[in-house]
């Protein structure tokens, strides 16, 4: 079992994951500590916010907890706020021997509506994170895995003992308190299964747990054949137990896995679930059905695009919808299918093909529909606006909790497009914003042949065409030589070449010393909060911002690393050391996320052998790149100056006497110093200023040699031409 918890911490804990999570507690510390006793019940909304994030798969997400402090939970208690006020000053000012009896307490009053154990063991917990811990179910049953000890109970002793036993696994793994939830979550799911129904329990991720059971489609049944108030009184608890809770688990749970650019769009907390109950002003009517949705802030369910969930006693259904009073959104709706359906049906065909979506249907509850949206987009009217996956009864008890709720999470993101639609009269740069599709024309380059190119640098079509075949099999290269021979220059060309006639685009970076993984991959950013404090967001690095455009293209994109040798390339590249190698795979980055290079990217690096050789140049590097030799060529500038007054011949013999005399390659003096239209004027100053300086720090130990190549004395040979 000890091998089985390293295991878990080596592949659930990364660094990365543990600061954000250390950096959330801190700002949540900050708010109570600043506002004791007087938050608002906006500051109390931020707080959770700030608490419940965690950063997983390269997002941050709500729901750390599960639904403890999510959805209706979190409205409820921060309608609340005098009461969550007081209970929070009595814990944080509370001696460490009270705080048990405090709990006691708060379990037997129960004071704070749509608050549980958790809430004291999180105040407590962010008290003191190495003395207290957050109170959750799962936490117990990943103890029990462990010790096999049975943990249960509902008061301050119980919670007594849940902290010494936990404590005492932390100590044993040497790991940081905010790692706890993670790694006992993971041993719960280790549990042998028994016979019979698990409960699901809030804060729960057991990917075998069954959100929907056979009795949920029995109680629903009952309400189909008698849709009265009294036959949803009379199986209350029960309905609510499971059918209510577990779809608002699952809806709750797709919400903690979306993007943040959708949940700052869509209301996930406020009037999202329905109830069974009719307003039929006393008829005792009831619905055969429940469902929550998800719309846009400041809208109304039942006229607006939404996002939604609904099960009756057949079907568990999940998709998109525009309210039944909703005419504007649907006229919206069809005006932008007709102007912009062609920019987002590409994508849209592609993701519902894999997720078996039904497009059509005037409503969510009908059963026709096509699987084609050019097909759906090609018929659109009012009455047929909705998109859906529908499972059957027996489909969905078989599905484990996680899995229901990543398949709803990925229709959801499929299908917000379609909200953006019918929300907003220019819908597509946010459509742009939230997909890999971008609705910009991209510049398409001009044709710039290897003729060109090589007229332009100076090499022969034979050396340049080979570089780029090297280029285009390995995916990476690296033009290396002496200063001043061309090497940026050249591979700006070769970039230019690469992304002809196609939407390509072509990006720069100067590598330096204290250039590192956080600034070419992902790091960790300070920035300023609206409460005076700071906060530490993930922030993709140039490389990943890179990929993640190169995404959006159809042709090469290029990547020029200059002076690729002056940084320690094995902290900077981290994981892409294996990418580069392996181009097609995908690996996790530091902080959970997979990632790949999109196979339309190549990169072209830059290296000054006399800043360092190439011989020094890591061994597992080498093997990862093509490597382009790039040595003085006196005939690039005997033709550059072949029109100008100024002979270069002179010059060339001098430049071939100063390399003979270092006469080591990686030193050679290069001939771009001398790419000058106004040479004549300038020679002088450039020989003097620039020449000389790196040939008597080169001759360092045999000054004669500097002395014997000063201006004076190479004057008439350059000039005399």
């Amino acid at each position: 079992m000890k091998e089985k918890v390293l295991e878990i911490i080596k592949n659930h804990v990364p660094e990365i994951r543990m600061q954000q999570r250390k950096a959330n507690e801190q700002e949540a510390r900050q708010l109570i500590v600043q506002n004791l006793g007087g938050m608002t019940a906006s500051q109390l909304a931020t707080f959770f916010e700030k608490i419940d994030t965690d950063y997983w798969d390269g997002k941050s997400k709500q729901g750390r907890f599960g639904i403890t402090f999510l959805g209706n939970n979190r409205k409820l208690i921060c309608e609340q706020v005098d009461v969550a006020n007081k209970w929070i000053q009595l814990l944080w000012n509370a001696k460490d021997d009270e705080c048990a009896f405090l709990v006691d307490k708060f379990m037997k009053e129960r004071p704070l509506k749509g608050a549980k154990y958790g809430f004291p063991s999180l105040i407590l917990y962010l008290r003191d994170p190495n003395r207290f811990n957050i109170w959750l179910d799962v936490m117990w049953a990943g103890m029990k895995v462990y010790s096999g000890k049975t943990y249960s109970g509902d008061s301050g002793t119980d919670y007594e003992k849940l902290n010494s036993a936990i404590n005492q696994f932390r100590d044993e793994f040497q790991i940081a308190p905010q790692s706890l939830d993670i790694v006992l979550t993971e041993l719960s799911k280790l549990a042998p299964k028994s016979s019979g129904e698990k409960k699901t329990v809030a804060g729960q991720a057991d990917n075998d747990t069954k959100l929907f059971t056979t009795k949920t489609f029995e109680l629903l049944k009952k309400m189909h054949d008698a849709p009265l108030a009294a036959t949803y009184h009379s199986n209350k608890e029960d309905i609510k137990k499971l059918v209510e809770f577990p779809l608002q688990t699952l809806l709750l749970g797709a919400v903690s896995r979306l993007p943040k650019e959708m949940t700052d769009f869509l209301e996930t907390e406020k009037k999202i679930f329905a109830r069974f109950l009719k307003n039929d002003y006393g008829q005792g009517g009831a619905w055969d059905y429940y469902w929550g949705a998800l719309y846009p802030k400041g809208g109304k369910r039942n006229s607006d695009a939404q996002l939604f969930a609904w099960m009756n006693h057949e079907v568990l259904e999940f998709g998109f919808y525009i309210g039944d009073y909703g005419d504007e959104q649907k006229t919206r709706f069809i005006k932008n299918v007709k102007l912009h359906s062609e920019k987002i049906v590409a994508s849209l065909s592609l993701k519902s093909s894999a997720e078996n979506i039904l497009f059509g249907g005037r409503n969510k509850y009908q059963e026709k529909g096509v699987k084609d949206p050019v097909e759906w987009f090609q018929g659109i009217s009012t009455d047929n606006i909705g998109a859906r996956v529908e499972l059957k009864a027996g489909e969905v008890i078989s599905i484990s909790k996680n899995d229901l709720i990543d398949r709803v999470a990925r229709v959801f993101e499929t299908l917000f497009p379609l909200v953006l639609m019918a929300s907003d009269d220019d819908p597509i740069s946010k459509i742009a914003s939230t997909t890999d599709e971008d609705d910009s024309e991209n510049i398409i380059h001009p044709d710039y042949t290897i003729e060109e190119c090589a007229n332009d640098c100076g090499l022969e079509v034979d050396v340049l065409a080979r570089w780029v075949r090297a280029i285009d099999r390995k995916g990476q290269a690296i033009i290396y030589g002496p200063p001043g021979t061309g090497k940026t220059f050249t591979a700006k060309l070769l970039a230019k070449h690469l992304v002809r006639e196609s939407d390509g685009f072509i990006d720069f970076i100067q590598f330096h010393p204290a250039y590192a993984y956080e600034d070419f991959m992902q790091g960790i950013r300070p920035k300023p909060t609206g409460t005076g404090g700071l906060s530490y967001p993930l922030v993709p690095g140039r490389f990943l911002e890179f990929c993640a455009e190169a995404r959006r293209r159809k042709g090469i994109c290029v990547l020029i690393l200059d002076e690729i040798n002056r940084a320690n390339l094995s902290r900077v590249f981290g994981e892409l050391m294996y990418l580069l190698e392996y181009r097609g795979d995908s690996i996790p980055l530091a902080a959970g996320e997979k990632f790949s290079i999109p196979d339309n990217v190549r990169i072209i690096g830059t290296m000054n052998t006399a800043d360092r050789s190439i011989a020094l140049v890591d061994h597992a590097l080498r093997r990862r790149f093509a490597f382009l030799e790039l040595h003085p060529n006196y005939g690039v500038l005997e033709k550059y100056h072949a029109e100008n007054s100024f002979a270069v011949s002179g010059l060339v013999a001098a430049l071939k006497d100063v390399n003979r005399k270092i006469n080591d390659r990686n030193y050679s003096v290069g001939i771009s110093f001398f790419l000058r239209n106004d040479l004549e004027s300038q020679i002088e100053d450039i020989w003097r200023m620039e020449i000389e300086p790196y040939l008597e720090e080169y001759f360092f130990a045999q000054p004669s040699n500097a002395d014997d190549l000063k201006w004076d004395k190479v004057r008439s040979r350059i000039l005399a031409s």
